[in-house]
């Protein structure tokens, strides 16, 4: 017989579902004995060669035959019929034997079957490639060479290992794309804006990592034209370390996520404008060396600059002036960005300006430390160290909190604090040491006025010689609300007043509130201009140490609308007059309700003027004539005539008269300018003391608290 025409490409194979009751399957190809067939089995992709329960039929038929099972194979199951010629030659010629076509006939038949199997092995089954191919494909590794790897080809078309998909990709593995890599992923966004990726790095978690749109952090390409494709492409731009070039003005508007040691620079005259958030934490980002600048609406993802952004060291030795007035210059800029200092001390040698330069307004930053004893700006310098400059009638909301002010030896012009022409800056838990002077607020130029700025829980060292000063040059004389609360002041006393209230100052409804230790002699208020109506409020607690004085106001008269409290009984009330409420009106009057004052007055022989601050009002007087057997105390009540003539006087109760001394009785009277006059010939040129409080009744006219105050 003969192999049908179809020859290598004819079916030496079929498969056939079972349905559960079929049981005869047919195949179409020759086989001449039963063992040339492979029966089998797939179920669910799983090949099981069957060796038993069937039978097979139509051995020698060139157009097959059939394979009948005892079972009928169930659903699900395919049967798989297959030419399995044995790789054998049992036909034999022998020499002068008979010659049998027929044999001949079966044993190139069998052959040429044998052929028609490889066929479907190799190239039915198997991976080849064309015939028209002229590159012999070379021989694969051997199994241990090519053990854990998959059939890959290479960029020749011919077959080799690789990877196989379910290894991890390790960096080894992926570094071994790099060296022959040219075409990069590109993604939606970069093909949007037309950029061409140029490496292949992926940071999706931090963002789009610049080193593959082309940017450099080498220190010597500029990155310009780099930024601005990458900018357009919207996505927020990852730096890692290097520093960034920029030759050109460049706007960024993408969020910025800089890494350690990532620092952008422009060169000189460039400036890059940021207006968008920024992610890093306190460390260098950007160098204005070469004398360019980093400015715009900046907004730092934890809502607070860094000193060290500009390359601030806080480390006590290095000078950071340069680095520290450009985030301040920054943070304005950006408009109520605030900048936080870390537990470091920053030395400066010359002014700070909040405002960023020498150009007044509101929108100064706040400055947060995290201790006044940690976080601190100090300076060896005769300089005012930090100065806050705006014009008049804008709160600012502006913060300075927990930072302190440190001077050096031999500093003693030196200012911790300057304010000018600001409204509602706030001062909370600062600390002023080894300053000529703590806080100053002043109006130095025309129109401006200080209003509502308050410095909260500060502390004012020994070292701090004048701790607060109002000062006024140019401006206006308002500081309405300026002053401080909740204060802990050490001082060592001298000729500097805690607070020194300048000539043309006017604070008045101003807080002056906290706790004094006094170490030395000292003035708590200077008023230094007789006639300016100023007054303070709060609660004061004085403790005395080393049997010194405090003097509660020199030099003018002022009120004090709260409690005096002290540990001794050296404090002097001076020119201030403690009261319950102090009005200022708007014809510029200040009227006093309840004012409350204390006295000490050495008595000689004859008339004693008892000199009162509240000598146009009626009042009600509390008085002790003191000495040695002698002991006289009464209340009077004294009114002015108001008309310049003498005033009146009426004993209200006499509360003791013990007079074995026997000085006798006081007699009183009012003078034209309503004070108090005691009279008595028969007291001793000295030995008697007067100890006496006067408590005002009624507020006085303007005319009256005119000669008040």
């Amino acid at each position: 017989m003969t192999v049908p025409a179809t020859g290598f490409s004819g079916p030496t194979f079929v498969q056939i579902p079972g349905n559960g009751t079929a049981t005869v399957f047919s195949f179409p190809f020759l086989i001449t004995a039963a063992t040339d067939l492979a029966v089998g089995y797939i179920t669910a992709g799983i090949y099981v060669a069957v060796t038993a329960g069937f039978t097979v039929s139509g051995i020698g038929n060139p157009a097959g035959g059939q394979v009948t099972f005892t079972t009928a194979p169930p659903i699900g199951t395919t049967v798989d019929l297959r030419s399995q010629i044995p790789e054998t030659q049992p036909t034999n010629f022998y020499n002068l034997g008979s010659y049998y076509p027929e044999s001949t006939t079966n044993a190139i038949d069998s052959v040429t079957r044998l052929v028609t199997d490889l066929y479907r092995l190799v190239y039915q089954f198997g991976i080849h490639g064309p015939d028209q191919e002229s590159v012999v494909w070379p021989t694969l590794p051997t199994a241990a060479a090519r053990a854990g790897s998959a059939l890959v080809f290479d960029t020749n078309g011919l077959p080799t290992v690789g990877q196989p998909l379910t290894t991890a990709l390790t960096q080894t593995i992926f570094n071994g794309f790099i060296p022959t890599a040219s075409i990069f992923p590109q993604t939606g966004a970069e093909a949007t804006a037309g950029v061409t990726p140029s490496n292949q790095f992926y940071s999706p978690w931090r963002g789009e990592d610049v080193r593959r749109l082309g940017i450099s952090g080498n220190g010597v390409t500029d990155n310009s034209v780099a930024l601005t494709a990458a900018n357009s492409i919207g996505s927020a731009l990852y730096f890692p370390a290097g520093t960034y070039i920029v030759g050109s003005n460049v706007t960024l508007s993408v969020p910025l996520l800089m890494d350690i040691g990532a620092i952008i620079k422009p060169s000189s005259g460039v400036t890059v404008t940021i207006n968008a958030p920024i992610a890093a934490g306190p460390w260098q980002i950007f160098d204005e060396s070469a004398v360019g600048t980093i400015s715009g609406l900046i907004r730092p993802i934890n809502g607070r600059m860094f000193f060290e952004w500009w390359g601030a060291k806080g480390d006590g030795v290095t000078d950071d002036t340069v680095p520290m007035q450009a985030t301040l210059r920054a943070a304005n800029t950006a408009n109520y960005v605030g900048v936080q200092m870390l537990a470091k001390k920053y030395l400066i040698t010359a002014q700070l300006n909040a405002n960023g330069n020498t150009t007044p307004n509101f929108n100064c930053p706040s400055i947060f430390g995290t201790d006044r004893r940690l976080s601190q700006i100090i300076t060896n310098n005769a300089i005012r160290m930090l100065y806050y400059w705006g014009g008049s009638g804008q709160e600012t909301g502006a913060v300075i909190e927990d930072v302190g002010f440190v001077g050096g030896p031999g500093t003693t012009t030196l200012v911790g604090l300057q304010m000018n022409g600001q409204n509602g800056l706030k001062i909370n838990r600062c600390k002023f040491d080894s300053l000529n002077v703590g806080i100053i607020f002043s109006n130095v130029a025309a129109g401006t006025f200080t209003e509502f700025c308050v410095a909260d829980q500060c502390e004012w060292t020994t070292g701090c010689l004048n701790p607060v000063q109002y000062l006024v040059t140019s401006g206006t004389d308002s500081f309405h609300g300026s002053g401080i609360k909740r204060a802990l002041i050490n001082t060592s006393g001298g000729s500097n007043p805690i607070i020194y209230v300048g000539p043309g100052a006017k604070p008045y409804a101003s807080p002056l509130d906290g706790q004094i230790f006094n170490l030395g002699a000292v003035t708590l208020v200077n008023n230094a201009s007789a006639g300016q109506l100023i007054d303070f409020f709060g609660q004061l607690t004085i403790e005395e140490f080393n049997g010194t004085t405090v003097t509660l106001g020199s030099t003018a008269n002022f009120p004090y609308a709260g409690n005096i409290e002290s540990n001794g009984n050296l404090v002097v009330a001076g020119t201030l007059i403690q009261c319950k409420n102090v009005i200022n009106d708007v014809s510029g009057v200040q009227m006093l309700f309840g004012a409350r004052r204390s006295y000490k007055t050495a008595i000689t022989t004859g008339a004693n003027t008892l000199t009162s601050v509240m000598q146009g009002v009626h009042r009600t007087i509390y008085l002790r004539f003191y000495a040695s057997g002698y002991d006289y105390r009464y209340l009077v009540g004294v009114d002015p005539d108001g008309a310049g003539g003498a005033g009146y006087v009426a004993t209200i109760a006499t509360y003791r008269t013990l007079n074995t001394a026997a000085y006798g009785a006081p007699a009183f009277t009012v003078d034209t300018s309503g004070n108090l006059i005691a009279t008595q010939s028969g007291w001793p040129a000295s030995g008697v003391t007067c100890y006496w409080s006067e408590e005002q009744n009624s507020p006085g006219t303007a005319a009256l608290v005119t000669a008040q105050i």
